[in-house]
């Protein structure tokens, strides 16, 4: 079962000349209001579908002038538009300040500086507080 109409016509919108179909004379108005000029709604004699209404409106000497294109280009659904994945950006290592030996410096002696620092900020983990 095909959907009917009741008033077909033309309209033309972005320049280009296109069928429009509707079951209400209210449909100009609103056509209109989006901004399609030349809008010719007429009342169909019976209730059609797409392709009868647009031979009657051929026969009426009333074309859009590219038949078949028109008729596609309403049944068409729009284009979906291409999505871009995401990628995730490494991320690098934040090394902070003192962690890591100055160019040229000896490792070990980065190593005793870095133990000395140690016990000054926590103390010497391996005396007992009671004992002292």
């Amino acid at each position: 079962m095909s959907k009917t109409f009741t008033f077909a016509g033309t309209c033309v919108v972005d320049n280009v000349t296109v069928y429009k179909f509707a079951n209400d004379a209210g449909r100009a108005a609103v056509l209109e209001k989006l901004g399609a000029k030349d809008v010719n709604m007429i009342k169909l004699p019976f209730a059609m579908g797409k392709d009868e209404a647009i031979d009657w409106l051929t026969s009426q000497g009333i074309t859009a002038g590219w038949r078949r294109a028109a008729k596609i280009a309403q049944s068409a659904k729009p284009a979906k538009k291409a999505t871009v994945a995401k990628v995730a950006t490494p991320v690098a290592k934040v090394k902070r300040v003192g962690d890591a030996p100055r160019k040229g410096q000896d490792p070990e002696e980065f190593m005793q500086q870095w133990w000395a620092k140690q016990e000054a900020l926590v103390g010497d983990r391996f005396t007992s507080k009671k004992a002292a």
